[in-house]
């Protein structure tokens, strides 16, 4: 700090003390013009001196608090939902608020769409049921005429390959034994006609025989060659003919009777699938028109909505949209599938379901303590706790995507007089606890000085005031904790004016430009 000046006539800054609440300030400290002239001319020689209030630092308490608004709500709630999968109306719905009892008729749709629609399939029902029914007795007549089809192929199968054994194993060679025993015979025959012609013939040479028995021997003879030569003829013609045609006949007829089986047996199981797709397909058609038949009916069920348990019916329209003026429960509005009606609440238990900025979710826990108001009972607080945290952010609007907030639940934990004021719907402002130290070095806001990214405040020095740099902490009503750089009992400049500020900036920015 520079030197303060000699000079006896130089003028002073009078520090004058203010009290305010949880701040403690000193009076009478008098610094000379030394001060002055360093600030670079901020403050002139020919001026009156200065006020300047000094502030004590004492340790105090400092919460943060976040104020967010939602509305009243059960915490276990018996939530009625449509069950109809048409989209329809409602015809009529009790009052909100109104006492049921379990079983009551709380809500009716409008079910003339979907009525048509059942009258319209139960017709596609009875169509698709008879189709499937001659298709069933088709199936059994395809099996049947498979089965007379298979039982012939096989019959003409089996007769085939008999027929074929037949005359290869029996046939055959009885026939060319007979021939074979004949041809024996016939030579035996033959050998004995030849002696007796060789005899007559010597007979006759020597006058023994006459020549008409010479001639009946040798037409005998000539009988027996031509008997022999029918037989090897037979012989030759059925060995080397007939039973060779014979048999290529019978193997032919044996292969074609097998071919003719295996296709029997194929076309049977295409005539047999043939079938029982058509009947899997009437199956399938019936499937279809009896779910919507199904549906159709449960649909005219889901219709008319009664109560699950005993309680006040409470309507389930969007707390967003509600704010809004936008009511998506009452008579007359579409209702979709699925999409909650109204529910019953257990009014033993209540809460109220706020939105936090993801970036100041890690500040509040499950089980953190809450303060809570109720429109027209701000004047009594009500206790409560968070109970549950969404797993991840949500975009509540698609005007500002980049803002994203977790969903708390908060229980309220009212006394038993505050019970009596709580409703359902009622709108409630939530308090956040988001720091709170009872001990934290707390000064005005309007104390810090900032300059190239850091903090400063004005500390007096003996009689001097020097640049303190501090590092902040969480900022509230125009107050700011001191995290490092300030001790309790020292005493810095506040509520500076406009020209001593700007005079103690250029100061700071003149040191550190220096340094």
């Amino acid at each position: 700090m520079p030197e303060q000046s000699p000079q006896s006539g130089s003028e002073t800054l009078l520090l004058r003390s203010r009290s305010t609440n949880r701040l403690v300030r000193s009076t009478g400290i008098v610094l000379t013009l030394g001060l002055c002239a360093v600030l670079v001319g901020a403050v002139s020689r020919d001026r009156d001196p200065i006020e300047l209030d000094l502030l004590t630092v004492t340790r105090q308490g400092m919460t943060v608090e976040l104020v967010r608004e939602g509305q009243v709500e059960p915490v276990h709630s018996d939530r009625v939902q449509s069950d109809c999968r048409w989209r329809t109306r409602i015809l009529s719905i009790v009052p909100e608020g109104t006492w049921v009892q379990k079983g009551d008729v709380v809500c009716v749709l409008d079910s003339a769409d979907i009525e048509e629609f059942l009258r319209s399939r139960e017709v596609y029902l009875i169509r698709a049921r008879a189709a499937l029914d001659n298709s069933v007795q088709e199936e059994e007549l395809t099996k049947a005429r498979n089965e007379r089809r298979l039982s012939q192929a096989e019959y003409t199968a089996s007769t085939a390959e008999m027929l074929h054994d037949e005359f290869i194993n029996a046939t055959m060679p009885q026939q060319i034994s007979q021939l074979e025993e004949q041809m024996q015979v016939e030579r035996a025959q033959l050998a004995a006609a030849e002696l007796e012609f060789d005899d007559i013939e010597r007979l006759w040479a020597r006058g023994y025989a006459t020549s008409q028995m010479l001639d009946a021997t040798s037409i005998k003879l000539l009988q027996r060659q031509l008997a022999m030569d029918r037989l090897m003829g037979n012989f030759t013609t059925i060995t080397k003919f007939t039973h060779p045609r014979t048999s290529k006949r019978l193997d032919f007829s044996r292969t074609n009777a097998q071919r003719e089986l295996v296709r029997t047996s194929v076309s049977n199981s295409l005539y047999l699938t043939r079938a029982q797709l058509n009947r899997l397909a009437d199956e399938r058609r019936v499937q279809i028109y009896q779910r919507y038949v199904d549906l159709a009916k449960s649909s005219l069920d889901a219709c008319t909505l009664r109560a699950p348990r005993d309680g006040r019916v409470m309507y389930c329209n969007n707390w967003y949209l509600k704010s809004r003026g936008i009511r998506s429960v009452e008579e007359g509005k579409s209702i979709y599938f699925t999409q909650p009606v109204f529910q019953i609440p257990d009014e033993r238990r209540m809460k109220v379901q706020v939105a936090i900025a993801e970036s100041l979710i890690t500040r509040v826990g499950i089980g953190s303590p809450v303060t809570t108001q109720l429109r027209g009972y701000e004047d009594i607080p009500i206790a409560g706790e968070i109970i549950s945290m969404s797993n991840y952010p949500v975009v509540r609007s698609s005007y500002t995507p980049e803002v994203r907030e977790y969903m708390l639940d908060v229980e309220l934990k009212p006394t038993e007089d505050q019970k009596a004021i709580i409703r359902p719907q009622m709108d409630a402002s939530v308090s956040l606890t988001l720091m709170k130290d009872d001990s934290a070095i707390v000064i005005p806001e309007e104390a810090v000085v900032g300059s190239v990214g850091e903090n400063f405040v004005w500390l007096l020095n003996d009689k001097d005031l020097v640049a303190c740099s501090v590092d902040l902490g969480e900022v509230s009503d125009g107050k700011v904790v001191v995290e490092h750089g300030l001790q309790e009992g020292d005493r810095i400049a506040v509520s500076l004016t406009p020209q001593l500020k700007d005079a103690l900036q250029e100061r700071v920015d003149h040191a550190i430009a220096d340094h």
